[in-house]
């Protein structure tokens, strides 16, 4: 597995692990480095630091000499100054962001449903 896709699939662990996170990924060129924006409130969680920090590890033994750099969106260096690469944004499952279609009202009251559906069965 090349490195970009490896790094992409921590980055979906992550974020499945952390449902309201918003990850923006784009490969360096110019620097050889992939960098991760993550928004500065996850900062303050010592867990999602611990997890950063473990996917730091896991990525550096499986892949001597790969560079991921995690910054934070409010970082006077910021992922839209890196010039080339490409970029993908990862969401969490719980993460509310504006450019989500809008569901219907018959759509949402569904999924409510299967949701109350499911906590009765328990």
């Amino acid at each position: 597995m090349n490195e970009k896709k490896l790094v992409i699939r921590e980055l979906k662990a992550l974020a499945k692990q952390f449902g309201s996170i918003k990850l923006r990924y784009k490969y360096d060129e110019e620097n050889e480095a992939h960098v991760v924006e993550v928004s500065k409130s996850f900062y303050e969680s010592e867990d999602y630091v611990a997890e950063e920090m473990k996917i730091h590890d896991k990525l550096s033994a499986r892949c001597p000499g790969l560079w991921v750099v995690f910054i934070s969106d409010d970082s006077e260096v910021g992922i839209d100054d890196v010039k080339s690469g490409e970029e993908c944004t990862i969401y969490g499952a719980g993460y509310a962001h504006s450019d989500a279609k809008p569901q219907s009202a018959f759509s949402a009251f569904r999924k409510i449903r299967e949701k109350v559906a499911n906590m009765a069965a328990v």
